[in-house]
């Protein structure tokens, strides 16, 4: 059969993306393309179990004693040493909330981990390792005193092949993304800090996701069966589990901005899904004062937004109701105290810019864990002859830029990407490629390489590598050389698309290499759908490793 393309996804209908709206509305949907108002917005009640309702009493309790100020103080970030800060009220005991990124470990801090990404550990299809993978994560951020992990991530779904965050999601079908963002939630707060299920909703590329000189931000518009059936379902999963805190997004949904967007907040997350906990602002994602909060915004990041003192002249004018500003302050508090946190919750030891003061290690012995899932998500393409797993071999010869570490330093731990400055016009990464850019991208304490754990693995069998991690036509391997590895990648990141599925040099590689060894295998590292069409067929390419996203221990994971 042949093999003419390589998709981790799925194709999903019913669903466009536009920066206009020139089709006409399906008749059975009226609100396609335009989103439908629902108000007023529902105040939690704690309803859902006696878990929920003994946080909602806490909550109640001291939201009767805060002023209209420390309301709406509450409401709203502050600078500190945390991706995000909210409010505090110290009279009442009432702490600031420390909210850190990233879904596949904390981003920018010394001495934790580096965990494979979304798309990789979906890839396990094993719901026991997606537990422990999000119970890691938040033993973690609790280590660190972070009250707010921001993730698990359901949204991208990935609708756009080409969406620079697809990595982040689980999964292009809902249904595993579902029981993946289940398993990580519960995993994360049963380590007592709150997960926040992201990004709520359609968040599905990257370019003009938000408003700009070029002008709005591209509208995602999506009909009723497919916005239950593909997009909402993921998230459903994880508010069963309890997730406290949900992330809006960027873009519009159906013309109507997604953080002020009263049918998706009002009218489906916390109405239709019965949600209980709060919903904070993408970074810089509201686009309203009055509107976000009557819409069901609770919290603004990473400052004030167009709420601070503006939220407090709103309550005291009559367009936000005191009703809406208490309901923002309960939901916020009755998270914090639905995870228990008011018991001696660690105090916050990150700091934005490393520096030397909170050398607090929580890694513990997660490199096991990583390394495991690392291998089970590794997916086994093609294997003519069963050419893999190698037997004892003596002698390799390897290829690529993917196959050992990036030759230059980090430019700043604390940046995004693995430590590395974002570059837009990157289609690899030259280096073997763990994690994605941007805010969602780990930062590792250190990488295993492919060619550092081969060669770790061969040196105990008194065996030879030969290697070539530059030329896009390399010299013929040596004679003796029993298979030829080819390591190859494909780069995306937060704030751009990806320019093509494919890359050039990489194709030539895999083919140049292929033309002078009769057993070529091929291993990709991707943040996500990778055309293969230039070489799958290729008589000498008799393996292909679709190796995701790893984490820090990616050659090991590969050996072991």
């Amino acid at each position: 059969m042949k093999i003419s393309t390589f998709l981790l996804s799925v194709g999903l209908n019913g669903a466009t993306i536009s920066a206009q709206n020139n089709g006409s509305a399906p008749s059975e949907v009226p609100y396609y393309g335009r989103s439908p108002p629902v108000y007023p917005s529902p105040s939690g009640n704690g309803s859902s179990n006696e878990r929920w309702a003994t946080a909602y009493r806490h909550a109640r309790h001291l939201v009767s004693q805060l002023t209209v100020e420390e309301k709406a103080n509450i409401t709203r970030g502050w600078n500190g040493t945390c991706v995000g800060n909210s409010g505090e009220v110290p009279r009442l005991g009432i702490p600031a909330l420390c909210f850190a990124d990233a879904p596949d470990g904390i981003r920018g801090q010394e001495f934790v981990s580096a965990f494979p990404a979304g798309i990789h550990v979906a890839a396990t299809f094993d719901k026991a390792l997606l537990y422990k993978y999000g119970k890691a994560l938040g033993d973690e951020y609790y280590g660190k005193g972070i009250n707010v992990a921001l993730g698990p991530a359901a949204g991208p779904l990935g609708r756009v092949a080409r969406g620079g965050r697809n990595w982040e999601g689980l999964s292009s079908d809902p249904y595993l993304a579902g029981v993946g963002m289940g398993a990580i939630t519960r995993g994360i707060q049963d380590a007592g800090v709150i997960a926040t299920a992201k990004h709520w909703l359609l968040n599905e590329q990257e370019y003009r996701r938000r408003a700009s000189d070029l002008g709005e931000a591209i509208s995602s518009n999506v009909d009723d069966r497919a916005l239950h059936e593909l997009y909402v379902w993921p998230f459903m999963n994880s508010l069963k589990e309890g997730a406290a805190s949900v992330m809006c997004s960027y873009q519009r949904a159906n013309h109507s901005y997604g953080c002020q967007n009263s049918k998706l907040l009002n009218g489906i997350l916390k109405t239709e899904l019965g949600f209980e906990g709060f919903v904070v602002s993408d970074w810089q994602g509201q686009m309203s004062g009055v509107a976000s909060a009557n819409a069901g915004l609770d919290l603004v990041m990473p400052d004030a937004g167009f709420w601070g003192e503006k939220l407090i002249e709103a309550v005291n004018n009559g367009t936000v109701s005191e009703e809406r500003l208490s309901d923002m302050a309960t939901r916020i508090l009755a998270g914090y105290h639905f995870l228990n946190q008011q018991h001696a919750f660690p105090e916050p030891t990150v700091h934005s810019n490393l520096q030397k003061v909170f050398p607090v290690d929580v890694q513990d012995d997660h490199a096991a864990l990583i390394r495991q899932i690392g291998a089970a998500g590794t997916v086994l393409v093609k294997n003519e002859n069963n050419t893999l797993p190698f037997k004892n071999p003596k002698f390799l010869s390897i290829y690529g830029y993917d196959a050992t570490v990036k030759a230059t330093p980090w430019q700043n731990p604390s940046r995004y990407g693995g430590g590395y400055e974002v570059n837009f016009g990157w289609e690899t990464f030259n280096g073997t490629l763990i994690t994605g850019g941007g805010s969602g991208g780990s930062t590792p304490p250190y990488v295993v390489s492919p060619f550092q754990a081969i060669q770790e693995r061969l040196s105990k069998n008194r065996g030879i590598l030969r290697w070539d991690f530059y030329s896009e036509n390399p010299s013929p391997p040596y004679v003796n050389s029993e298979a030829c590895l080819v390591f190859i990648n494909a780069y995306a990141s937060e704030s751009f698309d990806r320019l093509s599925l494919t890359d050039e040099f990489s194709d030539n590689l895999v083919q140049n290499v292929a033309a002078n060894c009769s057993n070529t295998v091929v291993v990709i590292h991707s943040t996500g759908i990778r055309t293969v069409d230039a070489w799958i067929e290729h008589p000498n390419v008799t393996a292909v490793l679709f190796a995701g996203l790893p984490g820090q221990e990616s050659g090991h994971s590969l050996v072991m």
